[in-house]
């Protein structure tokens, strides 16, 4: 990948980066608020001790953070009927306990933006008390706390914990009112973040716990497309599909050239759909130049090109692959004087890239002077 393909991706990376600046909006009367609040669904903690003399521990944290929320009136707490109606509709796997994606489908179901989880375990004379707070639509882990009490302060542990549960909230949430964004972006940015994570493209990464996360190309477009699902309108997701698709097309061209092909048009429909939101990002264009030539359509390659060199006449990246299009359509002339200037701007490719062309016209004068 040529250096300027290289900035423009870094550029892509700090702009998903930007942090949420704008002062806050105001807020209205403490009723119109609650109906607005968002909703959190908060199911009783695992217990892990087997002793049934603990098994009342989990209600009593959940019933904690349900009164710390109910008090702040920042936040709507989902219904305990239809917490139950929803939890009974999703299937609980062989052990009986539910596992995180079925929080979150259940989540989904009642349309809470939070869900709150967490486990209790007596230990001695102490007890641990563990919660986790997840994002339903974006399905991220926004906080892990633990709280270790004596086991005669267990209501005092109770208190803490839906204290740090309840901060993390709404700090979450005057984050979100305070960039002036809508859910819809913050969602798509974060899973565009998400992406990143596994993409073999970026730098490796850490989870929570500090855990080096694995590189997984798949696992990165699967999360991309998430991230236009959620907002086709967002021209940085189609990018970063299209893109990632793009890259995923290459790899299959040895094993599986007709999915290679498939994968590549829709990389081509995503790009298409970058450039119409944003016109003026020459990245984009030269992606869409390169994938309509992989596919063998070079006039609309050249096009592509064309546009990405109109916005940044010295882009190089754009400027090897006006060159590559030129000579497929038989305009030599030109192609060598994009290959020329793709050369000039540090293009290592491109000295072969002239050779060839000059080879082309050597053969073509050859044949209009045939020596005797």
């Amino acid at each position: 990948m040529t250096s300027c393909a290289r900035i423009s991706l870094a550029s892509l990376s700090c702009a998903l980066a930007l942090s949420l600046l704008s002062p806050a909006a105001s807020a209205g009367p403490n009723r119109e608020r609650n109906k607005k609040a968002p909703v959190v669904a908060i199911f009783p903690f695992k217990v892990l001790n087997k002793e049934d003399k603990h098994q009342h521990l989990g209600e009593g944290a959940a019933e904690a953070i349900v009164n710390k929320i109910v008090n702040d009136k920042a936040l709507r707490i989902v219904e305990e009927s239809q917490l139950d109606k929803a939890i009974n509709a999703i299937a609980r796997n062989q052990s009986g306990l539910f596992e995180e994606d079925s929080y979150l489908a259940v989540g989904q179901m009642v349309d809470a933006r939070y869900v709150v989880i967490g486990s209790v375990q007596v230990a001695g004379e102490q007890v641990a008390l563990n919660g986790r707070l997840l994002e339903v639509e974006t399905r991220q882990l926004l906080a892990a706390e633990r709280v270790v009490k004596p086991f005669n302060d267990v209501l005092g542990g109770y208190d803490e914990l839906a204290a740090r549960l309840l901060s993390k909230m709404t700090f979450h949430l005057a984050q979100r009112v305070a960039g002036g964004d809508s859910a819809d972006e913050i969602a798509v940015r974060q899973l565009i973040e998400e992406a990143k994570s596994y993409d073999p493209m970026f730098p490796a990464g850490t989870d929570t716990g500090g855990r080096p996360i694995a590189k997984d190309a798949a696992k990165s477009l699967a999360i991309y497309n998430k991230a236009v699902l959620r907002d086709p309108k967002n021209g940085v997701a189609q990018l970063a599909l299209g893109h990632a698709q793009s890259r995923a097309a290459a790899t299959l061209a040895s094993t599986d050239p007709t999915r290679a092909n498939n994968v590549l048009k829709d990389a081509v429909e995503h790009l298409l759909s970058a450039t119409k939101i944003d016109g003026t990002n020459p990245f984009a264009w030269t992606e869409l130049g390169r994938c309509h030539g992989r596919l063998g359509d070079h006039a609309q390659a050249r096009n592509a090109f064309q546009n990405a060199i109109d916005i940044d006449n010295n882009y190089v990246a754009a400027l090897f692959g006006m060159a590559v299009a030129q000579l497929n359509l038989g305009d030599l002339p030109a192609a060598r004087a994009a290959a020329l200037k793709a050369q000039q701007g540090g293009d290592t490719r491109a000295p072969d890239l002239l050779a060839n062309i000059d080879q082309a016209i050597a053969s073509q004068k050859s044949k209009a002077n045939p020596t005797k």
